[in-house]
């Protein structure tokens, strides 16, 4: 893994204070370009806390790591918005959303370290974010579906009709495939995330087609989601072929923490 451009801790409190701010505007005229904000920000935030995991020798522990924090997401979401609905106070529902996943997921990494004795140093820091990352994500796409962030209006549009197993594969894809496409000892923190964008869009994509066929409305969004899955393709595919021509040149960037390089 190559040194970052964007620090992990920017990239973080960029991605939380951005995609709630998003979700919470929502409410408001043609907030489902809010909800395309929050997914963006939430999506990449998944992806780089991802590389960092993978970094610590738990290459092959990933998609487990993410299907389990993901669906710490989903109960922190679900549990939210039960509370909220039971305070008839919708405004708490995700700050409180975001809590309950910080909560759930601090509790599960306790469990994996004192039970389990995996002793890894940034195991949950990396499991709390992760799990607000995939909170976050299914926070901002059942909005997109919703076009509010009611809790009453999201459990009729998006979990009562079954839509939420959709939008927790999605996550878990958008977030975990961009990092196993691009693992590797050259692997660089912006063809990495460029195609994380680039997944999220995709994903939008088939929400707005979806959409569309009860909305016209959505037409608008299926337009923003294509061109910017074009722009960001093309650009994950300018990176990687600039990479490719590096190891072809000069070889890997390192082997192992051994030092040095590949000559093939």
């Amino acid at each position: 893994m190559s040194d970052d451009v964007i620090p992990q801790q920017v990239i973080f409190l960029v991605s939380i204070v951005v995609g709630l701010l998003s979700i919470y505007l929502t409410n408001f005229p043609f907030g489902k370009i809010f909800s395309v904000i929050a997914v963006l920000v939430a999506v990449v935030m998944g992806t780089n806390t991802l590389r960092y995991i993978g970094n610590y020798s738990l290459g092959t522990g990933v998609p487990s790591i993410v299907y389990l924090l993901t669906t710490c997401g989903l109960v922190a979401m679900i549990s939210s918005m039960s509370i909220a609905n039971y305070l008839s106070a919708d405004y708490i529902f995700p700050v409180l959303s975001l809590v309950l996943a910080i909560l759930i997921a601090w509790i599960i990494s306790i469990i994996c370290q004192f039970v389990f004795n995996i002793e890894i140093e940034i195991l949950t820091k990396s499991f709390v974010g992760l799990s607000l990352a995939s909170c976050l994500t299914i926070m901002a796409l059942s909005t997109f579906v919703s076009s509010t962030y009611n809790p009453s209006v999201i459990f009729s549009d998006v979990i009562f009709n079954g839509i939420i197993l959709l939008l927790l594969f999605m996550c878990v894809m958008t977030i975990q495939n961009p990092y196993n496409s691009c693992m590797g000892s050259n692997e660089d923190q912006l063809r990495t995330l460029t195609l994380s964008l680039s997944n999220a869009f995709l994903m939008l994509t088939v929400l707005s087609i979806i959409g569309a066929l009860t909305d016209i409305g959505y037409i608008i969004y299926l337009v923003i989601s294509i061109i910017g899955w074009f722009l960001t393709f093309k650009r994950y595919y300018e990176y990687s072929i600039r990479q490719a021509a590096e190891v072809k040149y000069y070889g890997f960037w390192s082997k192992g923490d051994e030092g040095g390089y590949y000559d093939k």
